[in-house]
């Protein structure tokens, strides 16, 4: 009734997800989104966000973020999780700079340790204007962002 062909496909699918099943119970996989940030890495966040608010008149919604680094046209400008890519590339003490429209901002590459089984990197955020300064950390690693995720790359924890 039915073909041996078949027989076999259905046979190897039965192996391969029983061996795909043994394996994750084992070792499950892990995605970065699994990591939590600390509790107030939000709020950090958020208060470098606000610090680096510009008022301008050439700009949608008459306000500009110094807070958002800017880089040279490359192969990770406008991809998704572009920054962290960036980062992940950069060497253990490198400082990118760029200049907002009343700010300077850096990204300083601080450490790269491992996190929960990941490989990660500790970054800091920089904004000085004026006399004023904010300061916020970064945690990105490398892994598959979550399970649909495919290919390994370097994704933000916070």
């Amino acid at each position: 009734m039915y073909g041996s062909s078949l027989i076999a496909t259905i046979g190897l699918g039965l192996l391969a997800l029983s061996a795909s099943s043994h394996a994750s119970a084992s070792d499950p996989v892990r995605y970065v989104s699994s990591l939590k940030p600390p509790a107030e890495a939000q709020a950090q966040k958020d208060a470098f966000r606000k610090f680096g608010e510009v008022s301008c008149n050439d700009c949608e919604g008459g306000i500009d973020f110094d807070s958002k680094p800017k880089a040279e046209y490359d192969q990770y400008s406008g991809n998704y999780a572009e920054w962290p890519r960036r980062a992940g590339n950069w060497p253990v003490g490198h400082v990118h700079r760029w200049k907002g429209k009343a700010s300077v901002g850096t990204i300083t590459v601080i450490t790269e340790e491992q996190v929960d089984g990941f490989k990660c990197r500790r970054l800091e955020y920089k904004l000085v204007r004026g006399g004023a300064s904010a300061v916020r950390p970064s945690l990105i690693c490398f892994g598959l962002a979550n399970r649909d995720s495919s290919v390994e790359n370097w994704h933000e924890v916070y």
